[in-house]
């Protein structure tokens, strides 16, 4: 599973389960892609067990 962060995207790489688990688990943090963003971007660290390439 890859993601990859840009200013004003994401991009998830994997397999269609992964994807879906993934966006599930943001969606109990972030409401809205925008929200999971500018998060990151705060955060500017990967989750554990993510690769996070920008």
């Amino acid at each position: 599973m890859k993601v990859y962060l840009e200013t004003n995207s994401v991009t998830l790489v994997g397999k269609a389960w992964q994807v879906r688990y993934l966006l599930k688990k943001y969606m109990q943090e972030y409401e809205t892609v925008q929200d999971w963003i500018e998060g990151r971007q705060k955060e500017n660290v990967a989750k554990p067990s993510l690769e996070y390439k920008k």
